[in-house]
């Protein structure tokens, strides 16, 4: 039998160790052992199940020669000598990859997809990564071939699939231009504000220390301003360790249900510049854009975004987190990993999601969460996307991690024989991308994920992020932030929905220029109010230092954070004292967000001069203004035939109201068009009542009924 197999081996190149000797001491081998069933019926403990590059399914198993022998399976010793071992499973991806690894290193196994490598260290695995392979180390502990348990119930069977218009807003809220803004923050030629300071994002190395920790913060931050309850969890393999970045919407009527959308924020190679803009900032700019996204509705299940470090070190983030899950008991139902999602070089819009082996217990639930995502791209016309199901096991991303543990889980990744030639290197860049690709990649993600949870209803959530610092990537000077949103459950004072500072991130420089608000009796850095609610949102202006006076150039940046409410003016209003400004005077600006947004969102103020500790040099101020949609049409009281149209004028929004006539409700005549613009500082914020004289027609014939009608049409800026 073991002539027989040598032979088969041979037509792909493989060789067999022989086995230790009788009456040697029984000690552990390495073995693979093709099957053709289930890996759960194989009785010896399996530490690999694998699929090689022609389809075939084979098991690793660390296993003595006795309990091989007593198997009676077929088998090839890889590695006589198992005890204490470490071994190394790499994807060789950029061309020359597969020759520099067999040129350096000994391979025990080339199944033509993966080569196996013994007596690895964390050397030679960031080598090899750097190389161009994809690297995951051999897992001690023995795969436990289950379903997964009841308490973790598969999603919903998705046989039936009706689109939803809750669904096609989220879709509808993805754009290229948004995904382009945030890449070239999280990639390194834009600079932002991450921990406190204004800098360039050059790389996300895991060890790279403050850079992987700023991108950490960057993406932290922006889940904590968008209200969802945000951890940085930390983990450690060795001499290597970080943090991952988990945030959490709660579901409604099935909240202990959890979907996870996630990818890795860490990238390659290792020097100081490493954009990454494809492996991985797309996928985590696409959990990122969920996040937004979801903000503003419910759902039955509850959500994670989880961005994990060390994936590249050989999945170190995700392997924690899912045991940490896992000893929580957390009941995950399913899981959409996103892995480089943006490259497309024949724009044949080719995507694979990738399964357990068709043999595994666990395929099924992983089946349903692949089949939501092809069902979700037709039914929603996703067009230029060909999404293809592949049930090959594939273990080299943080889904596998989630595997281990009974979660059902796939991998979303680009198409894998269109595969990106920049993987690893400094030319992994925004400017490589297929950004229509990338952006339908994102959109199918945000839907697939929104099926899974259940949409409930909207939940309107608009939010102001509110930054301030000079803006000077060389400044010492930091930046604060100020968040300030409407959200369910607020209240006008100080609540669990607000954010004290004595909780905001500790900043790394001891200058800055911060934000404070005070409703109640507690400074804050972030402060909710009650949803609908046109309460002026209020921040002081601060000096935070240790030298005994400041003085520093002061921009402020605002963003959305959520997206905005389309029925409301959003106005601003800053004012600095006039003892900090040059000349004496106090200087005023109030403008419309939304045109200043439209514009970067940057608004110079005066330079700070001689600023002390914690004095309050200034003030910002954002209201926002429900616009009533439904002006008032009336009849003065002196003419009876001569209407009058009061519409709200809302400051620095401008409206052209169409006011229509009819005798009959069908066909109908335009009397006038009128145009409406309050300017900005008008009425300290209010919006006013502004009567209009449109002509009118003839009088209708006594007993003739009329019937007036308007249409609103908006002019912004």
């Amino acid at each position: 039998m073991r002539g027989l197999f040598q032979r088969w081996l041979g037509g792909v190149g493989l060789f067999l160790l022989p086995l230790a000797c009788a009456g040697q001491e029984p000690g552990l081998v390495l073995a693979r052992i093709p099957i053709a069933g289930r890996p759960a019926d194989l009785p010896l403990p399996v530490c690999a199940h694998l699929q090689d590059a022609a389809g075939g399914e084979y098991v690793l198993t660390r296993a003595t020669e006795s309990e091989l022998e007593a198997a009676g399976r077929p088998h090839e010793v890889l590695d006589p000598a198992a005890d204490g071992a470490r071994y190394l499973l790499a994807y060789p991806r950029r061309p020359g990859a597969r020759e520099a690894a067999a040129a350096r290193f000994r391979i025990l196994l080339d199944d033509g997809r993966r080569l196996l490598i013994r007596g690895a260290t964390d050397a030679d695995a960031l080598a090899l990564a750097e190389g161009g392979c994809e690297v995951r180390w051999l897992g001690d502990r023995p795969l436990a071939f289950v379903a997964p348990r009841t308490a973790r119930r598969l999603p919903d069977a998705p046989t039936a699939l009706t689109a939803s218009a809750h669904v096609r807003d989220m879709l509808a809220r993805v754009t290229t231009n948004g995904l382009a803004y945030a890449m070239n923050e999280l990639t390194g030629p834009a600079a932002c504000v991450a921990d406190g300071s204004y800098t360039n994002i050059r790389t996300r190395y895991t060890t790279s220390g403050r850079p992987s920790w700023r991108a950490n913060a960057y993406m932290a931050e922006y889940f904590s301003a968008l209200g969802l309850s945000v951890t940085q969890r930390a983990w450690a393999v060795g001499g290597t360790s970080n943090r991952n970045v988990i945030a959490t919407l709660p579901g409604t009527t099935a909240s202990s249900e959890v979907v996870v959308i996630c990818a890795h924020i860490d990238n390659m190679p290792s020097g100081a510049t490493a954009p990454g803009a494809d492996d991985n900032a797309s996928g985590s700019l696409a959990v990122l854009l969920a996040a937004e996204v979801f903000r503003d509705f419910t759902f039955q299940r509850t959500i994670r975004f989880v961005l994990f470090t060390g994936e590249e070190q050989g999945l170190y983030g995700s392997e924690a987190y899912a045991a940490q899950c896992a000893a929580a008991g957390d009941n995950i139902v399913g899981v959409l990993n996103l892995d480089m999602i943006a490259w497309d070089s024949g724009s044949d819009g080719v995507l694979w999601l990738d399964t357990r082996l068709t043999s595994d217990p666990g395929y099924a639930a992983d089946r349903a969460i692949a089949a939501m995502f092809t069902n979700v791209v037709a039914v929603y016309g996703i067009s230029g996307l060909a999404a293809q199901i592949h049930a090959n096991g594939v273990e080299y991303s943080d889904h596998y991690s989630f595997w281990t543990e009974g979660y059902p889980a796939i991998l979303a990744i680009e198409d894998d024989d269109d595969f990106n030639p920049y993987y690893h290197t400094t030319s992994d860049t925004a400017s490589t991308l297929n950004w229509t690709y990338f952006a339908r990649f994102v959109q199918a993600s945000i839907a697939t994920v929104a099926h899974l949870v259940v949409p409930v209803d909207r939940a309107p959530f608009d939010a102001v992020r509110v930054i301030s610092g000079p803006f000077a990537p060389t400044s010492t000077v930091g930046h604060g932030t100020f968040v300030a949103r409407h959200q369910a459950g607020a209240a006008e004072g100080d609540d669990r929905c607000d954010a004290g500072w004595s909780n905001a991130p500790v900043f790394p420089l001891t200058n800055r220029l911060a934000l404070m608000s005070r409703p109640g009796g507690t400074n804050l850095y972030m402060d909710a109010r009650p949803q609908g609610s046109e309460t002026i949102f209020f921040a002081n202006l601060v000096s935070i230092q240790t030298n005994a006076s400041l003085a520093t150039t002061n921009r402020l940046r605002f963003d959305w954070v959520g997206g905005a409410d389309t029925n409301a003016a959003y106005l601003v209003r800053v004012v600095v004292t006039g003892q900090y400004v040059a000349g004496g005077s106090t200087w005023t600006c109030v403008t419309n967000l939304r045109e200043l947004m439209a514009a970067g969102g940057f608004l110079s103020v005066p330079a700070s001069l001689q600023v002390t500790n914690r004095a309050v040099y200034g003030s910002c101020e954002i209201r926002r203004l429900g616009v009533d949609r439904e002006a008032v049409l009336a009849w003065a009281a002196a003419v009876p035939t001569n209407p009058v149209l009061r519409v709200e004028g809302p400051p620095g929004i401008q409206v052209a109201d169409l006011l229509e006539w009819s005798g009959t409700l069908t066909n109908w005549t335009a009397m006038a068009v009128v145009t409406s613009r309050v300017a900005a500082t008008a009425a300290t914020f209010a919006s006013g009542e502004n009567p209009l004289y449109p002509s009118t027609p003839a009088p209708p014939a006594d007993g003739q009924p009329r019937f007036y009608r308007l249409r609103r049409r908006w002019i912004l800026p």
